[in-house]
């Protein structure tokens, strides 16, 4: 609870508050020194009040005893001039002179307790554990109700997100807050050593002062202690380039965030300025803990930002790709299609086999070609849903017709169960073929031959929700949980793009997502490596469920 740090030949003492005891009775001083030290308090003595004084301005004292009527100069005035240089000092008055003005001066002057002489040593022991706990409710008190707006100062920290705007706030707080002259944030250069001036605040640095600062800023980054210069203590000065340096009253403290250092606060008064007091560096502790977090969110943020920012530039180039792309090849597409069909009725033998590898190849490339229409259109909100009551047995079977010879060349058992309650719903019947289509293509394509893949259809379970889900289900490879997350993505695929044994540019998962949220729909996956998986999908049986 001291005010102030304890000089080095106090250092040594035992823990305990530190009391001096003023009294000219040798018998009262010795009986109160004695009875005070079984207590655990470090106890100095002096015999009249003018060598209290001196022995005050050499040890920071948490408490003064002191008998009031003394010769040469009495405990009040003794009081009055201690307090002077040590205002946070306690006072308990010892007198044998009990009268009502005097006790009204005392308490006037910041005395907490009285002994009335003669006393016991239960009775001293009492006053000066009162006394001490008076004070501790009072300094904790102070420091609460200085805390309160720091914490509010913090929330405010924590919702800036603009780094220059956070740095300037965090130095013009610790002004406030301390009533310092001036203040700066110091931030270290990445992967370097150097300090750079970040924001200031109050009075303009002395340029002569910089050195100073910079290497009060490398001192705190060494210890990650806070740091005190104070010319009323020790030496203020530092030994620059051969010259001593006059500083003034500075602090520094570190900023640091996950046990990694980022940067320096300094605050500083002129010489002759009142110290920063315990309470001050408590405070900036707080200030200086929450600023470094602030400013690391803030930072991240701005990376993020920047980032982001570029990620949008590349989707932008990506989409425009997609939409040039598809533009320049459906015409000779089509072109290709259309001759080498006219063509194959016309030939036979070998040249009619290089004509259908010609039309297999160009046909998966307009699939190629429709995903990627089919995306774009998705993404610019331009698909347009034409719902109408649709038998959804009939478009499953159709879509499992349509692959039964693709399953059937690889020896894949394909079927379909769908429950006469549940076969009515409506929706758009192009893009449920869509859907299918690709749910399908997918399954088989990771199914190894004699495998097995199934379409089967259910209620949701979920209560009052009419909506029927969806299952296509392989016995395919399965999928490592962390690919399942980003399965839905736009050309993301499982397998390493070089190496990958299966065809397709990883369209097909986010055409199916984006045609089942056009209905109003979810769509997901359950999946266990080497167990195989099962691609899920809600659809409301009509627009007003789901």
């Amino acid at each position: 609870m001291q005010e102030r740090q304890p000089r080095a030949q106090d250092q040594t003492a035992v823990i305990g508050e530190l009391i001096l005891i003023a009294d000219d009775e040798p018998d009262v001083l010795e009986v109160s020194r004695y009875t005070l030290q079984l207590e655990g308090y470090r106890v100095h003595v002096a015999r009249d009040g003018l060598e209290a004084v001196e022995r005050a301005r050499h040890t920071p004292f948490d408490l003064f005893l002191t008998d009031l009527k003394m010769p040469r100069l009495g405990g009040l005035d003794a009081f009055r001039r201690i307090r002077e240089f040590e205002p946070a000092i306690v006072g308990v008055a010892m007198t044998g002179y009990g009268t009502m003005t005097t006790a009204i001066e005392a308490l006037k002057l910041g005395f907490s307790e009285f002994v009335i002489k003669p006393f016991t040593p239960k009775e001293l022991s009492a006053a000066v554990s009162r006394a001490l706990e008076k004070e501790r409710l009072r300094r904790e008190n102070v420091r609460l109700k200085a805390l309160i707006p720091l914490f509010e100062l913090s929330r405010a920290f924590m919702s800036t997100t603009d780094v220059q705007r956070l740095l300037d706030k965090v130095a013009q707080t610790g002004l406030r807050e301390t009533h310092a002259d001036r203040a700066a944030c110091l931030l270290i250069e990445p992967g370097t050593d150097r300090f750079r001036l970040a924001a200031r605040a109050g009075k303009s640095l002395d340029p002569s002062l910089s050195p100073v600062w910079d290497r009060l800023g490398r001192q705190v980054a060494r210890t990650r202690q806070p740091l005190v210069v104070d010319p009323n203590r020790s030496p203020a000065s530092f030994l620059l380039a051969g010259e001593a340096l006059e500083t003034g009253v500075i602090i520094a403290l570190p900023l640091i965030v996950q046990d990694r250092m980022i940067g320096v606060l300094l605050l500083g008064k002129p010489s002759g300025a009142p110290p920063f007091s315990q309470s001050d560096t408590d405070l900036l502790s707080v200030l200086a803990g929450q600023a470094a977090v602030a400013i690391e969110n803030a930072t991240l943020f701005r990376k993020i930002q920047d980032a982001y920012r570029e990620l949008e530039k590349t989707d932008h180039l990506k989409s425009e790709f997609i939409n040039v792309a598809a533009h320049e090849l459906r015409t000779p597409l089509a072109l290709i299609l259309g001759y080498a069909g006219l063509l194959e009725e016309s030939v036979e033998g070998e040249a009619r086999e290089y004509l259908q590898a010609i039309l297999q190849s160009g046909t998966r490339l307009r699939t190629i070609v429709d995903d990627m229409v089919n995306l774009r259109s998705l993404e610019l909100k331009q698909v347009r849903l034409t719902r109408q009551p649709i038998s959804l047995e009939e478009v499953i079977a159709a879509a499992v017709d349509a692959f039964q010879p693709l399953a059937a060349s690889k020896r894949i058992r394909l079927y379909c169960d769908v429950p006469a309650e549940l076969a009515q719903i409506e929706a758009d019947p192009q893009k449920l073929e869509l859907i299918l289509g690709n749910l399908l293509s997918n399954a088989i394509k990771f199914t190894p031959p004699g495998g097995e893949v199934a379409v089967i259809v259910r209620s949701s379970a979920e209560r009052e929700c009419d909506d029927v889900v969806v299952r296509v289900r392989d016995t395919g490879p399965g999928i490592p949980l962390p690919a399942r997350e980003q399965i839905f993505a736009r050309f993301y695929q499982v397998e390493e793009s070089l190496t990958r044994a299966h065809n397709g540019i990883g369209l097909g998962l986010a055409i199916v997502r984006g045609m089942v949220e056009l209905h109003g729909g979810r769509v997901w996956v359950e999946s266990e490596v080497e167990q195989g998986s099962t691609f899920a999908f809600t659809i409301p049986r009509s627009p007003a469920g789901g």
